[in-house]
């Protein structure tokens, strides 16, 4: 540990940049005018941001600082119908849905299967096309590398369900299929599946071993850099599929693995999308001459101590190029929809909320884990997404409040300023109708590094004894968290530190509930 300490000593900054770096997000940025401060607070203050900007504006971060990147969102899971059916239908995520109770010749329009007791419900089709619509859907069903429109589905007895379908759908061949061959049908995103509850068309989740998955990044990519941007975000990128859902919108837990004829597990959906990452990297090197930064969307729930080692993500091999950075959202808090709130995405009634201590607890090991191991796992002070605008609109003082838990929580967890975790928040304010850039001088306070370190099981070691609030000593300061939603009286900080923000010496603490605190030796 000493050798660590030596060499962050000699790497700290003096020029008032943050001293552990930042990463930032910027939300609805579309139509917001962006200031020459603002370029220069946001390209000096951040390793990174992920926004939709133009080219001039990426021109201008560029000039403000040439070794800023900007990144362009895509959410790599999900592809439209109109995407989707146009570059073929294979390319969707499947789940069981049943099994052939008999032979089936390839002239047959009649199905009689078994259902999975998983399967909520089959829908027939609602158009006469190929296509879905805003006038109707097509709902089919795969076996083999067959694909079949469904046309009608009955109950036809108990455990039975005779399904009448179009053969060789989609251009794919009709063939024979023997009795007790899987039933597969295709996975649908959040309430944009068949007749769900989104006023949007169909959403189908991608199988990150196809063709279209790699193909869409790779082409959105490739498009990104043209425009000024430095590469991309790839949203719902990890060994999970998020709002995962059948024809009827009921959970998919587990889509169908081709390569193995079962369900994926995590550990084969994470070597999908290392295989997946590999060739996007090698597409878009062979293209641009040069690799693009690839930033994603979100380690939480997939990494350790959790099953499905999604750390292998971010760790460079000699055969493999890892992510820049990969997400971990909500790390300390969130934004969620108020009750006056009509849209999860939209700026009015969001709210902010603090993580329940269990799941504050593991997001810290997972980041100390990640800096224990030099790995770019990139905590996300709340939401990574379209909400994250929900912390610009609060006073300022709560979202203080708020930024100060977070950033202290990040600091029980960090190494050194030169490693590779990031933390990450939004890099602007809203103030009397004015959107600017700011950086809380907070993250350059010279704290230094950590003297003190623990693995990840033994975080509660930071806690004083009778205390439920977290210290850990840094060369020129201290950091104390109370994650608890209790009050934490006469905290002894054994010693005489200054509290920057009031400019008092302090000795003791009173740690109010869900609250961070840094306090510096010197200032």
């Amino acid at each position: 540990m000493l050798i660590i300490i030596l060499t962050c000593l000699l790497l700290l900054p003096s020029d008032g940049t943050p001293l552990y770096p930042l990463y930032a997000i910027e939300s609805h940025s579309e139509g917001y005018p962006l200031t020459d401060s603002d370029y220069r607070v946001v390209s000096t203050s951040f390793s990174y941001i992920h926004g939709r900007y133009t080219t001039e504006q990426l021109q201008q971060f560029s000039k403000a600082n040439p070794n800023f990147k900007v990144v362009s969102y895509i959410n790599s899971g999900i592809a439209s119908s109109a995407t989707l059916e146009s570059a073929g239908r294979l390319n969707a995520s499947y789940y069981l849905c049943g099994q052939l109770k008999k032979d089936l010749s390839p002239t047959d329009s009649t199905i009689i299967m078994s259902p999975s007791p998983r399967v909520s419900v089959l829908k027939p089709s609602t158009t006469n096309g190929n296509v879905s619509s805003s006038d109707g859907y097509v709902t089919f069903l795969r076996v083999e590398k067959e694909l079949m429109k469904i046309l009608k589905d009955q109950l036809s007895g108990r455990n039975e369900t005779t399904v009448t379908v179009e053969r060789g759908f989609a251009n794919t061949p009709a063939e024979h299929h023997n009795r007790s061959s899987l039933v597969l049908c295709p996975v649908y995103h959040s309430d944009n599946y068949p007749g769900g509850n989104s006023k949007s068309l169909i959403v189908y989740t991608l199988d990150p071993s196809q063709k279209l998955a790699v193909n869409m990044l790779v082409n959105h990519t490739l498009t990104s850099v043209q425009q000024g941007y430095n590469g991309s975000w790839f949203d719902l990128f990890s060994s999970g599929q998020l709002r995962a859902v059948d024809m009827g919108g009921q959970p998919v837990h587990a889509s169908w693995d081709f390569k193995t004829s079962q369900p994926y597990t995590k550990s084969a959906l994470v070597e999908a999308q290392k295989d997946r990452l590999t060739s996007i990297y090698s597409q878009c090197h062979a293209a641009l001459g040069q690799y693009p930064s690839l930033l994603a969307n979100n380690v939480a729930g997939s990494y350790w101590p959790d099953d499905g080692d999604a750390k292998q993500l971010v760790e460079k091999t000699a055969s493999f190029r890892p992510l820049d950075g990969y997400s971990l959202e909500s790390f300390s808090g969130y934004e969620t929809a108020g009750k006056n709130s009509t849209s999860s995405c939209g700026p009015a009634g969001l709210v902010l909320g603090w993580q329940p201590f269990d799941k504050w607890l593991r997001n810290v090991q997972i980041v100390m884990d990640a800096a224990q191991s030099n790995v770019p796992v990139f905590p996300m002070t709340a939401s990574a997404g379209c909400e994250s605008i929900g912390l610009e609109l609060v006073s300022k003082s709560l979202r203080d409040k708020f930024e100060s838990f977070a950033y202290s929580s990040y600091l029980l967890a960090v190494e050194c300023p030169s490693g590779a975790t990031r933390l990450g928040l939004p890099a602007f304010y809203q103030s009397n109708g004015t959107r600017y850039a700011y950086l809380h001088p907070r993250y350059s306070w010279p704290i230094g590094t950590p003297t003190r370190s623990v693995k990840p099981q033994q975080l509660t070691d930071y806690q004083p004894h009778n205390h439920v609030s977290f210290m850990r000593p840094f060369t020129n300061g201290l950091v104390v968290v109370n994650p608890h939603n209790q009050t934490d009286h006469n905290l002894s900080l054994n010693g005489n530190y200054h509290d920057p923000m009031t400019g008092n010496v302090v000795t003791s603490l009173t740690a109010d509930s869900l609250s961070g605190y840094i306090f510096l030796n010197k200032i």
